[in-house]
């Protein structure tokens, strides 16, 4: 039985305004109580009982909800719950922040948003001075050992160029490795909406992820994958993330609301109200309904396990079943 893995963006609120967001509320509006919190752990961990579950907890920015530490504690505390990692954009991971994350076990892998590696690159899109604050507090944290730092790096037409600037400036820092994601045009993103990669442009991506991991395999064996996860152990491993459409993930936002992922705009329901197994079984519908509705040259596609990017089909063409523009087939 596969492992159940979910975002949990329990704050909108947050201290930056990156351009490529895909928020556009950063408010505190219909953030869930820390009660109901624990409610939806509780619910999550029963009827998933048989399962493990991995949480990444995210915002907005996660580190500004007023009960972040206890809400890990209580994840801490709850039996199936295998681990959960930390999205911040790394502005708050100050020292007395540090002192308390490293207490838990379960927190394996504290991921920091940067978008270049270099404080041009990164400042364009995520505001002045980040860069060089984020870079002060990462030192912070490698000096205390035991959890994964990983850089997570979002790719457009503005930064794609360079790729392999970033993942050396992310190996030459020390830290365990970088995850590379493709810009969805979404809320405020929706400003950069021509930004999004084109499909020579992720070829491009494709082509220095094969020349920079030096794994021996083609663009084409690689197009499933809609994320990539470089781990800088010698030699380089690369994972690659496929589409998490289904039942095993979901994206659960500040009021309750679920999605398939936080990008795909189809509310399944509220886990607040709604019966968790209707949720599950609301999202293993959608999913079938993607993979038998699909049209063009994804619905004709036979390469295993890949059937595109729907929430940027919907994006770009109003059409979830539409062919994904950043296919290079």
């Amino acid at each position: 039985m596969k492992n159940f893995g979910f975002q949990w963006h329990i704050t909108n609120y947050c201290n930056l305004r990156c351009f490529h967001c895909y928020q556009d509320d950063f408010s505190r509006n219909g953030e869930s109580t820390f009660e109901e919190m624990k409610s939806v752990i509780l619910k999550i961990s029963t009827v998933l009982r048989e399962k493990t579950i991995t949480i990444n907890f995210t915002g907005g920015e996660p580190l500004l909800y007023g009960n972040i530490f206890e809400l890990l504690n209580f994840a801490e505390n709850t039996g199936n719950i295998k681990s959960f990692n930390l999205i911040t954009n790394g502005l708050l991971l100050n020292t007395e922040t540090i002192d308390r994350l490293k207490c838990f076990k379960k927190l394996k892998e504290i991921k920091i948003s940067l978008d270049g590696g270099d404080a041009e690159t990164n400042d364009r899109i995520r505001g002045r001075g980040v860069f060089d604050r984020v870079l002060m507090n990462i030192e912070r944290l490698r000096e205390v050992g035991g959890k994964e730092i990983i850089l997570m790096y979002t790719l457009g037409s503005y930064n794609y160029l360079n790729l392999a600037g970033m993942v050396n400036f992310a190996k030459n820092l020390g830290i365990d490795g970088v995850i590379i994601e493709r810009f969805i045009p979404w809320g405020r993103g929706l400003l950069l909406k021509e930004q999004y990669l084109k499909k020579d442009e992720w070829l491009s991506v494709i082509n220095d992820i094969i020349r920079l991991t030096n794994i021996d395999c083609s663009p084409g064996e690689l197009l499933p994958y809609k994320a990539f996860h470089i781990i800088f152990k010698r030699p380089v491993e690369l994972k690659g993330a496929l589409c998490n459409l289904g039942d095993e993930s979901m994206a659960l936002m500040p009021n309750g609301d679920v999605y398939p992922c936080r990008r795909f705009p189809t509310r399944i329901g509220n886990i607040l109200t709604d019966d968790f197994n209707e949720i599950l079984l609301r999202l293993r519908i959608l999913k079938n309904n993607i993979l038998e509705n699909l049209k063009g040259k994804c619905r004709d596609c036979e390469v295993e396990n890949c059937f595109g990017c729907r929430a940027l089909s919907y994006a770009i063409n109003n059409d979830f079943y539409a062919p994904d523009p950043q296919c290079f087939l």
